[in-house]
């Protein structure tokens, strides 16, 4: 197999005055494209000319544990694999020594493996937020020439990578981002979320985020998974909770909500969007416990307030009426309209004003 040393790389450098771009190309020598060394190496033959690919399998094939920090580690897994993957299970005189030996050494490899997954995760977000820097720059330069930095950028690196570069150019805008590159990049489009969801400008925004939602972290701990999870979770309940302030400022109401249960159904997957929080207000404003509400959806009911499609229905009112009488004036505009609207649909029509007419007697009546 070649190695990162013979790889041939055929440069071309173009003079200064040229700002196209330079062609960079390797090839594996010739006599090396025949058939894979190891039964871990793709057949040399299958590979098109490539620099990036052939630079990623010698990477690959050279690698022992290195990644993992841990060579032993990964020879004790290998000569484990090797020795009983094929083997069936009357050849094992100790089946259950093996079990044993299989699951703590599955652990400690899984550990190894999220703690490495999440370094690189980290170093290539901090890589990614570089190239949003730079970007930056670009698109600074561009417009005071007047360019349109989206055409530009589409013509010169093309359309695929476009909404990736947008990302990491908004992380490059935000102080000091680079040292939460341990986060990864989907953690840290949350984080980019939740700081404009509340308005956070300062010299570090993602430390006054943590400080407003009492979040605690440790940088240490950012390999470990389970932390992480959480501290999403910890951030997106915190958002939710801002969120329903937020609403609740604006509409003058307080809802009383638990914390607790908003955490309990963000955890559950449920998003807490603008008709979540319009679905509370519409049960507050029926004298109903929105919190009885919340507890309905925590175990796992869909529907939550028994009485809550009933209760969106009634408050459509409104906007029904506003929509029948746009349909009347459409019709009114234009006369040829008139000819797809059937007598029935008026009769239904009128039924239905008549039945709501009788319930608002019916309750003055009461009243």
């Amino acid at each position: 197999m070649a190695t990162a040393q013979n790889l041939k790389i055929d440069e071309t450098v173009t003079s200064s005055n040229d700002d196209s771009d330079p062609v960079i190309s390797a090839k594996l020598p010739e006599e090396e494209k025949g058939e894979r060394s190891t039964s871990e190496e793709i057949a040399p033959k299958l590979i098109n000319d490539g620099f990036s690919f052939d630079d990623i399998c010698v990477a690959l094939s050279e690698d022992n544990g290195e990644l993992l920090n841990d060579t032993e580690l990964e020879s004790e897994v290998t000569s484990f694999i090797d020795e009983y993957q094929n083997k069936e299970l009357y050849d094992l005189e100790k089946p259950a020594v093996v079990l044993s030996k299989l699951r703590k050494l599955y652990k400690i490899y899984n550990a190894k493996i999220s703690r490495a997954e999440s370094i690189n995760y980290g170093i290539a977000t901090k890589y990614g937020i570089r190239k949003g820097m730079l970007l930056n720059i670009e698109k600074k330069l561009l417009r005071m020439a007047g360019k349109q930095w989206v055409v530009h950028y589409i013509r010169t690196y093309g359309q695929k990578s476009l909404r990736s570069a947008q990302d990491y150019m908004a992380f490059a805008r935000i102080p000091n981002i680079i040292g939460y590159a341990v986060f990864g990049k989907e953690r840290l489009m949350g984080v980019l979320r939740a700081i404009k969801i509340l308005g956070i400008k300062s010299d570090d925004p993602i430390a006054t985020l943590f400080q407003q939602c009492n979040i605690s972290f440790n940088p240490v701990e950012a390999q470990i998974e389970e932390v992480m999870t959480n501290l999403k979770l910890e951030i997106d309940c915190a958002v939710a909770l801002s969120k329903i302030r937020k609403a609740e400022e604006k509409k003058e109401v307080e809802l009383g909500i638990n914390p607790d249960l908003i955490n309990n159904l963000i955890g559950n997957g449920i998003a807490v969007n603008t008709g979540f929080i319009n679905d509370l207000f519409e049960i507050n404003s029926e004298g109903r416990d929105v919190n009885c509400h919340l507890e309905s959806l925590c175990n796992d009911s869909e529907e939550g307030d028994e009485m809550l499609p009933h209760i969106k229905r009634a408050a459509a009112l409104p906007k029904l009426v506003e929509g029948l009488k746009g349909t009347v004036e459409s019709i009114r505009q234009h006369s040829n309209l008139v000819n797809r609207v059937e007598q029935d649909y008026i009769n239904d029509l009128e039924n239905c004003v008549a039945d709501l007419r009788n319930l608002i007697e019916s309750r003055n009546v009461n009243e």
